[in-house]
């Protein structure tokens, strides 16, 4: 499926509603949005000395999140019932998406998504942490609209300075 011009829009319109949802802690709606069979990873990032290579599939690394949608589920728990310790009080997050590009696939109702995220991280009003990373993702088209059927996001740092917002 080739995307038009209406369907990038549509696009970019529902990345920034999800970007919303998040950060209005608005996690239910947000988690509505995902397939059953998505799959969300953030893979480590090395820079290895002498060159640019920062990360391969080809080869074996370990993912900073590798979650289905029953993992997803059990780190909603953890925050709707405050057993998620770094997050009480939730922290002040706001996501910046960016360089949206929709590219079409071989699939008759699935497009892959690239674009850029930012997300300011603030907790107790003082510390900030700022993730700055791109994305790749796997959107799919449903009765209802469009729904996040995967999700890779390769952060820029090789190294977390802080915890994680909970969903980039």
């Amino acid at each position: 499926m080739e995307p038009t011009n209406a369907t990038c829009q549509e696009i970019e319109r529902f990345l920034y509603r999800e970007a919303w949802l998040l950060d209005n802690h608005r996690l239910r709606e947000w988690f509505d949005l995902l397939t059953d069979d998505v799959r969300y990873l953030i893979p480590t990032i090395e820079t290895v000395r002498g060159t640019d290579a920062r990360y391969r599939e080809d080869v074996p690394y370990y993912n900073l999140v590798d979650w289905d949608k029953r993992i997803i589920e059990l780190r909603l728990l953890q925050v709707e019932t405050n057993f998620n310790h770094s997050e009480i009080p939730p922290s002040a997050v706001q996501r910046i998406i960016s360089n949206v590009f929709v590219v079409g696939s071989d699939e008759a109702h699935e497009l892959t998504v690239y674009s850029n995220v930012q997300a300011t991280l603030v907790r107790h009003g003082v510390f900030e942490t700022v993730f700055k990373g791109k994305r790749e993702d796997q959107l799919r088209r449903m009765s209802g609209g469009w729904k996040i059927a995967g999700r890779k996001v390769e952060l820029l740092l090789s190294s977390l300075p802080r915890t994680l917002p909970l969903f980039l």
